[in-house]
């Protein structure tokens, strides 16, 4: 006996077909897809920290009192070189100048895909010549830093994108 199967049943099975055809496979298992030229914008903060006998914050690092106090132990004047905003391209390296330190550098690699999105990317430090790779969410910062006599040069990276 041959049995016929409802026309809604074969109906709803050409749609799905369909509808898994033409849609690519992101939007199916639900990941939001990667934009083939993806980029990224990092904002790049130069900081000077030093001791000296009146301790003094920068106005324009009001914002970052919170990230600072780590060194506050050790020093108490802390001064705003540059801000730089680096828009990178996959594989792209930006650099950004340390007055008397040498170049620090960023090399945009990849959004990684996912439930949480991660920007992956490499720093580069000037010295010593230190290489590391990172993966921060959107709106996430970092802070490196460079040693040189007495003070610091504290680098704060936040990923915008």
């Amino acid at each position: 006996m041959i049995r016929v199967a409802p026309i809604a049943h074969v109906c709803f099975a050409a749609i799905v077909a369909v509808i898994a055809v033409s849609a690519p496979s992101s939007e199916i298992s639900g990941q939001t897809p990667t934009p083939a030229a993806a980029k990224a914008s990092f904002a790049v903060t130069l900081i000077e920290a030093s001791k000296v006998a009146k301790p003094i914050v920068d106005k324009r690092l009001a914002a970052m009192q919170a990230q600072l106090r780590p060194f506050t132990g050790k020093y108490n004047q802390f001064t705003l070189i540059s801000k730089q905003i680096l828009v990178l391209s996959k594989g792209q390296r930006g650099v950004v100048n340390v007055p008397a330190k040498g170049d620090f550098a960023i090399t945009f690699l990849e959004i990684t895909p996912g439930k949480v999105r991660r920007v992956r990317y490499q720093v580069e430090m000037p010295r010593p010549r230190t290489r590391m790779t990172r993966r921060v969410a959107p709106g996430g910062q970092t802070l490196d830093v460079i040693p040189h006599g007495g003070k610091l040069t504290i680098v704060s990276t936040t990923v915008m994108r």
